[in-house]
Parts: structure tokens; sequence; C-alpha cells
């Protein structure tokens, strides 16, 4: 919430050509992981040695991705926007260095997912670094799903004059800016702003949950989804 106070100083000390306040600055974090896409992780420990049963480990996988559409769906996810990804921690015999690595798609052979996680070792350690020689450990076996809910649809505003209308303003008080000292400065209602205003700094923008402060030289326009851009007024 407190963001937009300093953002406009900062920007400035910085050389940003802009600074943008989100509409929901106080709320941002909170908007982000409601409309984000729901993860479901299901996991078990079965460790074998390669060559690997693959009937076995379809076996396994299905059951992974049972559980956890399951849990998706039991959220509010439709069966049609999950998505699937499997992975197996794995590694060389002998070794501790235990790797996640993203299972292909294999039919009748191991081979696929061998050469998957030689290749990850590789870029992992250097090339060479690999060991298959040793034999091939698998521990654990994961599944990841993946799935959104309805987001929200955002309506832009119409695009309105740029002067504020006279129910935004809530009077003057003074304010002191670094090397400028105590300013008279306008002090406006960010909900009664619109689309296309656009406010000389300095200001003072009062929202329900923050408040934006606009330095001398710079300028606060309102986008059509009420996001504030400060930019600075060349002299």
């Amino acid at each position: 919430g407190a963001g937009p106070v300093h953002a406009g100083a900062y920007g400035a000390g910085l050389g940003a050509k802009a600074v943008i306040v989100p509409a929901l600055a106080s709320e941002f974090s909170a908007l982000g992981i409601a409309t984000s896409d729901l993860i479901a992780v299901a996991e078990t420990s079965e460790p074998a040695n390669a060559p690997f049963d693959v009937e076995r480990l379809e076996a396994i996988f299905r059951g992974l991705e049972d559980r956890a559409a399951k849990e998706l769906e039991a959220n509010g996810v439709e069966t049609e926007r999950v998505q699937i990804e499997r992975f197996m921690r794995m590694k060389y015999r002998g070794q501790t260095n235990e790797l996640r690595t993203p299972v292909p798609p294999f039919a009748d052979s191991d081979a696929p997912i061998i050469e998957a996680f030689d290749r990850l070792y590789e870029a992992r350690f250097g090339k060479g670094a690999g060991y298959r020689s040793v034999g091939i450990q698998a521990l654990t076996y994961m599944v990841h799903a993946s799935g959104g809910l309805n987001v929200p649809k955002l309506d832009p505003e119409r695009k309105s004059r740029s002067a504020p209308v006279k129910a935004a303003s809530a009077g003057q008080r003074q304010v002191i800016f670094a090397g400028v000292g105590a300013v008279e400065t306008p002090v406006w209602r960010a909900e009664h702003l619109r689309h296309g205003n656009r406010i000389e700094g300095p200001a003072i923008i009062e929202a329900p949950t923050t408040t934006i402060v606009v330095h001398p030289n710079q300028e606060a326009t309102l986008d059509a989804f009420r996001n504030i851009s400060m930019t600075r007024v060349t002299e």
C-alpha cells in the first residue's frame, strides 16, 4: 500500500521514463494469486534401477494423474483445462546428485527417459559428466497438474477529457518535496478520476487503499484500466 507514495521519487532517481501504479496496487499480489492457475502435485516413492519396467511406470503415472486431476476438479477446474506434466527424480548409482527429470513420452522402451536424464545431467554438471555405466536409479515419481479457473474480465473505460471533474478535487494541502520545500499541493480523489485525465505535479492522489505522490515536474495520466502512469515533464 505504501509503494505508490515513494514510486515517483524512486523512478526519478533511477532515470525511469515512466512509473506505473496499478489500479489495484494494494491488492495486486492478492489479485494475482486469485486469478492464477491452480496446481496439484501428486508424488510417490518406489525406487527402481534401470532398465525400468515401462508398464509399471505407466501404471504409477496414471495413478498419480488421477489423484492430481481429482484434486483440481474438487477445486472447480474443468477437466478440459487440466494440463499434465510427469517427472522422475533420478540419479546415477553411488552418487547423491538427484535431478528432477521431465518424463518424455515413452511406449515400449525406457530409452527416452534414460536419454532425457543423461542430457539433463550433462547440462547441469558439464559435458561428459554423465556416468551411465554405473547404472541409473529412479527414486520418486511426480505429476504436476495445472488448470485455470474463470479469470475475471476487465472492461476498459471510455476515454474522458484531460481535465478531472470537479468532484475529483479534495482541496489542497502543504507538502514538502526534497529540493523544493513546502508546496501548496492539489489533492485528488482517485475514485472520481477517469480514463484520459491528466494531473500535473505536484499533486496527491488519494485512493481507498493507497496514496500516490506526483512530484513537481511529473505528470500523472489514467489509462483505460485505471492504472496511473507518472512521467517526467521536460522543463
